[in-house]
């Protein structure tokens, strides 16, 4: 199986990602006496869906020949044994909320967890930030993980949290929380990533908008994301 993964081409290895991901979903949605698309329903949708997402990535106006390019941040997996816990926010200033975003991932790239939290706005981005980290933690914590690696986009916040001093901004009781909640662990990291290496946290805190105030999926994301997650799927040695 392994090697028959290794031979297919990208764009291959893309939408067997969303057929698998489509394959467990319709599974779930068995489970639950919900409706569920036929064989050839599944490969349309999944085709489509992909279609979508690689539309999306093209670049309107292409860079010019002189354009340097750009070097893009990929997520990295955790270290065997541990789980990455990627974060992210995004504010919605037309209705004065915020979307918190969090996806939790093992050493090969499978998703252990995802989640989506709207909320109301707080007085910062910063603040925001914290929140986020702050239920990224109590998630890993309520799901069972003992160490496992946290990540956000914000140098800020992952400064703060990395800091042993109590934190005294607006929105240091956030970032103590998180401190106070991360001694569950057995071992807990806080780590900075750019944000090309955070999309699938950063694109869940976005779907927020139009979820559920609070939506948790067990070892798969919303189907919207799975193209995003397939950016970062890859076969580790």
């Amino acid at each position: 199986m392994l090697c028959c993964i290794r031979s297919l081409s990208t764009s291959e290895l893309q939408l067997f990602a969303v057929i698998t991901w489509s394959i467990w979903y319709r599974r779930n949605c068995h489970w639950r006496n919900q409706p569920i698309d036929t064989n050839d329903q599944l490969l349309q949708r999944a085709q489509r869906t992909l279609g979508e997402f690689l539309e999306a990535q093209e670049s309107p106006n292409p860079p010019s020949r002189t354009t340097e390019p750009q070097i893009r941040t990929k997520w990295k997996p955790p270290q065997l044994g541990r789980y990455k816990v990627n974060y992210d926010g995004a504010m919605f200033e037309e209705s004065s909320e915020a979307g918190i975003g969090v996806i939790i991932r093992n050493n090969r790239g499978e998703v252990m967890a995802s989640m989506c939290h709207r909320i109301h706005y707080p007085h910062s981005i910063e603040a925001m930030e914290a929140y986020a980290a702050r239920s990224a933690t109590q998630l890993a914590i309520d799901l069972g993980f003992k160490e496992v690696d946290i990540e956000g986009d914000s140098i800020t916040i992952v400064t703060a949290l990395r800091n042993t001093a109590p934190c005294c901004t607006l929105y240091g009781h956030l970032v103590n929380d998180t401190k106070n909640t991360a001694n569950s662990f057995l071992s807990v990291q806080f780590l900075h990533v750019k944000r090309d290496g955070n999309s699938v946290a950063h694109l869940l805190a976005k779907r927020a908008k139009f979820s559920n105030p609070f939506e948790v999926w067990m070892e798969s994301v919303p189907p919207d994301i799975v193209p995003i997650l397939c950016n970062d799927f890859s076969i580790h040695q």
